[in-house]
């Protein structure tokens, strides 16, 4: 990897009903992303079971298959913080034109409950921040 990286961040809660249609474009260029810190909160509640709220992803275009998907355990403290570090060889998964953020339509148990991201952080080369 090089001696840095640049930094998407936002703290800015994120549910989307309308996803995955509506991905929000973060990065643009071609960028490679080398790590994922991702803090979650579950749908309310004490045992807010997160793993049934719907995966995050990240894709290459706006309605693109997604290049990595990420998904939650179950917390017993409705919170999780998930951290996704790439070493894959080629220094990180290059997105060619672009990094789109987006939710699946359901999770894993058919639900359509919105995960909400508390804090999202991502490490990449290349690229701009939009």
């Amino acid at each position: 990897m090089n001696d840095y990286c640049n930094v998407y961040y936002t703290n800015a809660p994120y549910t989307d009903a309308g996803a995955p249609s509506s991905e929000a474009e973060i990065i643009s260029g071609r960028v490679a992303v080398h790590g994922i810190v991702a803090y979650v909160k579950g749908p309310g509640g004490v045992f807010g079971l997160t793993m049934n709220c719907r995966p995050l992803y990240l894709s290459g275009s706006a309605g693109g298959d997604p290049l990595f998907k990420f998904v939650f355990p179950d917390s017993a403290f409705n919170r999780f913080l998930g951290n996704y570090p790439f070493n894959t060889g080629g220094d990180g998964i290059l997105f060619e034109d672009g990094v789109y953020f987006g939710a699946d339509t359901t999770a894993m148990n058919g639900s359509s409950t919105d995960t909400t991201i508390m804090t999202l952080l991502i490490y990449f080369t290349g690229g701009a921040l939009t």
